[in-house]
């Protein structure tokens, strides 16, 4: 049993769903925008307690410099 390229292509089309196109770019941009939104957030919170840029990586937090092997944890930051 032999079937043509053109027989095959529409019994691909026939059973293949149409995915609305659109709705799923919106769905993209909705959900990466909620995993863009949900990073924001955690910074805005870690930055209120009082961690930043200098503070980040957890070496001061435990009173260890990682640059220079620093555990002098009297140490302001």
């Amino acid at each position: 049993m032999s079937i043509s390229k053109d027989d095959y292509s529409k019994m691909t089309d026939k059973a293949s769903p149409n995915f609305p196109k659109l709705l799923n770019c919106i769905k993209a941009f909705v959900f990466g925008g909620g995993i863009c939104l949900f990073g924001q957030v955690l910074i805005i919170l870690f930055e209120n307690a009082g961690f930043n840029e200098k503070r980040g990586a957890g070496g001061d937090f435990f009173g260890i410099d990682n640059f220079n092997g620093d555990t002098d944890r009297r140490r302001c930051v």
